[in-house]
Parts: structure tokens; C-alpha cells; sequence
């Protein structure tokens, strides 16, 4: 749609790009955003969210492609969603809390990833937003930080 809304020389008005949960559901549907718009290019327009996500100091996709898969080295077979970008703290807490709430946990590498039914994800953004601190999104800022850099942002605000 962003292809569509031109300016008046021809240019974009508007860049978007996707950042897909990296679990089966997320890797699927990168697979299919690429295979229904070819002009999609991972790294560069549609990303599966990482334990780590490199910031872009160099522009390039290959390059990016890169840095990704070396600071994930060991964690390919970890599933990973937003949540897990809370804090540990944060997230022990919560599973203390609500046990019900929390299927399966998952660790890999010192990097945990928590199964959560639909009603846990309900009530860890309800605990989130009254029990969270700024320590306990550092993980979020982080990805923020990256993805502003994908666009060539600025992000020396974020201080982390």
C-alpha cells in the first residue's frame, strides 16, 4: 500500500516495514508476505524478531543478515515473541503470580522463552503495565533502537 502513495516526483511518502514473531506462525507468515509481494526482502522490509537484534551500523542487507545470525549464533531453534523482551524478573514474577498463565519455559543459552495461553498474555500486559520498570524493558528499547536504525533513524536517545 506504501508502493501506492506517491509524492509528487514519483517518490514514497512512506517506508513500513514487518517484524514478525520468529515461532512457526511468524515464520510462515514471512515466508508468505515474501511469496504475495516479491519486492519484499528480508533484512531490508520484513524481519522475524530475534533474541538479539543487531543495530545497522552500515547499511546493507547482507551485512545485517550477517551481524543477526552472529549475535543469534546458538539460538536458531528458540522461538522467540515480543514478551520474551520483558525481563526476566518481570516474567518470574508474573509465572509465580499466575502459574496457569505459563505452558511451557524454554532456555537456551541463558535466553528463556515462556509458552503462555491467551489468557496469560492478557494478564502479563495488565502485570506489565502496572509492575514494570524501565530495567524491565531495556530488551524493548533495545529492539526499538535497531529498528530505528534499519530506517536510518536516529536513536542516540535510547540510552542503553
Amino acid at each position: 500500500m506504501a508502493d501506492a502513495d506517491r509524492g509528487p516526483e514519483g517518490e514514497l511518502r512512506h517506508r513500513f516495514i514487518g517484524l514478525f514473531d520468529n515461532d512457526r506462525a511468524g515464520r510462515r507468515a514471512l515466508a508468505r508476505a515474501c511469496e504475495f509481494d516479491r519486492r519484499l526482502v528480508p533484512y531490508q522490509d520484513v524481519f522475524l524478531l530475534q533474541p538479539v537484534m543487531p543495530v545497522a551500523l552500515v547499511q546493507g542487507v547482507a551485512r545485517l543478515r550477517a551481524d543477526g545470525i552472529a549475535l543469534n549464533k546458538g539460538l536458531e531453534a528458540l522461538d522467540w515473541e515480543i514478551e520474551d523482551l520483558l525481563s526476566q524478573r518481570l516474567l518470574a514474577n508474573f509465572e509465580q503470580r499466575f502459574p496457569d498463565c505459563v505452558l511451557d519455559t524454554h532456555n537456551v543459552r541463558g535466553k528463556y522463552h515462556r509458552e503462555f495461553t491467551r489468557q496469560g498474555k492478557v494478564e502479563l500486559r495488565k502485570y506489565a503495565l502496572a509492575h514494570a520498570t524501565v530495567a524491565d524493558v531495556d530488551d524493548i528499547l533495545r529492539l526499538v533502537k535497531a529498528l530505528r536504525s534499519y530506517f536510518g533513524l536516529l536513536h542516540s536517545d535510547i540510552s542503553i
